[in-house]
């Protein structure tokens, strides 16, 4: 007869692990990596913001001060950053957007509360990422809870957030995710407890509604948005004039908003649609008075500007075995633009004029497709190319991306990559016009797309667990 043995164990622990290096998306193998919502948290001067956690990785470093997030990857300027939320672009989505440098802000709009791990950018990335020289931040909005319903309320230096989320009902797979913040400052300002002047107000919105349905896919309503405010007094007594600003009344107003509805759909195990539709917008008004020598206010400089983006993005993502995937995919853009401009000279308020009064619209279509392929275990190659059009200048462009990894030792790893990458300017820079004979010229209608080349080659060496030398 057989016994039963009795066999005490040890205590067994399971942990999830990581490897932040690796970036969500598998098409890309340099220059890139992971990050999540406890590293804008835990990283010093990270302020729950993406774009000032990234300035602790190579190769990136701060483009303005302490009161503005923009940031510099390898010598690119700020302004060559694309921000990407849900696989759309989105413009700059910061407070406060262009105020001291362009292409930064004082804080994302998009609090920390809202984020899924997401992916970063810094040179020569897949062949979907396009408009961009210097770097993308691809942002994840993470699903709601859909077992039960949640209530936070947290209380930081920039702002004060109150979130929600949860099931739509007990017997589905729906859910909701809201946030909204209001800065911490501005509160206090309002209260009474600092002063107004040039304290920056401003308050953001983000949430994510998300259906999963038995045969058409999961759809998902989300969006993102914010509203800014900033403003300075005129010192009223002469005496106290020290520089010419001491003069200066003055007022900032912004609205910043993206919005969505995407569809992931699963054709079958190998082949995935995903198709979003987005709208996203920004307002600026800003104006300037001056002091005169009577102690009269007169118009100095005013500034009305409305920039505005519909865009259709689809792509198909197929495994044809376990070597060789592809995602082939288009992205149509139909933008607006308004730009009113008033102002004076060498601050003589009998020069004030207008100086710009445009609008007009236009198309920017891009187009993709790439793949990857592993050789074998240790050798694996990624290549694809985008094209991208601009209507109002009739320009294109066709840019060619391609790396290899190989991973010639347990623990590292070589990889080289190139990347020929293209941008647009600023809408300002091609809608501003000269009436020549009773007709409208556009003074930049030959103005080509920027252009960059990038060329990386890295080397990876996991020397332990806790130590990397990249």
């Amino acid at each position: 007869e057989m016994l039963e043995a009795v066999t005490g164990l040890a205590e067994v622990v399971v942990k999830a692990g990581s490897n932040k290096e690796r970036p969500l998306n598998s098409m890309a193998t340099i220059s890139a990596r992971s990050f999540n919502v406890e590293e804008t948290r835990r990283y010093a001067g990270g302020m729950d913001d993406p774009a000032r956690l990234a300035t602790a990785f190579a190769g990136v470093t701060a483009g303005g001060n302490n009161q503005d997030n923009a940031i510099v990857i390898r010598g690119n300027s700020p302004k060559t950053v694309l921000w990407r939320v849900e696989g759309v672009d989105i413009g700059n989505p910061n407070h406060f957007s262009g105020a001291n440098v362009a292409g930064g802000g004082f804080v994302t709009t998009i609090s920390s509360q809202m984020l899924a791990n997401s992916d970063f950018f810094t040179g020569a990335f897949p062949a979907e990422y396009g408009n961009s020289l210097g770097g993308v931040f691809d942002i994840k909005l993470r699903t709601g809870n859909n077992d039960k319903h949640e209530k936070t309320v947290q209380v930081g230096i920039m702002g004060i957030d109150l979130s929600a989320e949860g099931p739509f009902s007990k017997n589905g797979n729906a859910s909701y995710l809201f946030n909204y913040r209001y800065s911490t400052f501005g509160l206090l300002a309002k209260s009474g407890l600092m002063p107004i002047d040039q304290t920056p107000v401003y308050q953001d919105l983000s949430f994510k509604l998300n259906f999963p349905t038995k045969h058409a896919g999961i759809f998902s309503f989300w969006g993102v948005g914010g509203i800014d405010n900033i403003s300075d007094k005129e010192e009223a007594d002469s005496a106290k004039w020290e520089t010419e600003t001491d003069r200066m009344k003055n007022n900032w107003d912004e609205w910043f908003g993206a919005t969505g509805i995407s569809n992931k759909y699963s054709v079958n195990t190998k082949t995935h649609i995903n198709t979003s539709i987005v709208a996203t917008g920004n307002m600026k008004k800003l104006w300037q008075k001056r002091l005169d020598n009577d102690l009269e206010l007169q118009n100095d400089m005013t500034l009305n500007s409305n920039t505005g983006k519909i865009s259709l993005n689809s792509y198909v993502n197929h495994k044809f075995n376990a070597k060789l995937s592809s995602r082939t995919g288009f992205n149509i853009n139909s933008l607006h633009y308004q730009y009113d401009l008033s102002g004076t000279l060498n601050e003589n308020p009998d020069t004030y004029r207008k100086f710009a009064d445009e609008a007009d619209n236009s198309i920017h279509a891009q187009t993709y497709t790439q793949f990857k392929y592993n050789v074998s275990n240790t050798l694996s190659l990624n290549g694809g190319v985008q094209a991208e059009y601009f209507a109002v200048t009739g320009k294109y462009t066709i840019d060619p991306r391609f790396s290899v990894n190989w991973d010639f030792a347990s623990n590292q790893s070589l990889t080289i990559g190139y990347g020929k990458h293209s941008q647009l300017e600023d809408l300002s820079m091609y809608f501003i016009k000269k009436k020549e004979n009773d007709t409208d010229n556009y003074l930049n209608k030959d103005l080509d797309f920027s252009h960059a080349h990038h060329l990386v080659l890295a080397y990876n060496w996991q020397i332990n667990n806790n130590l990397r030398l990249k």
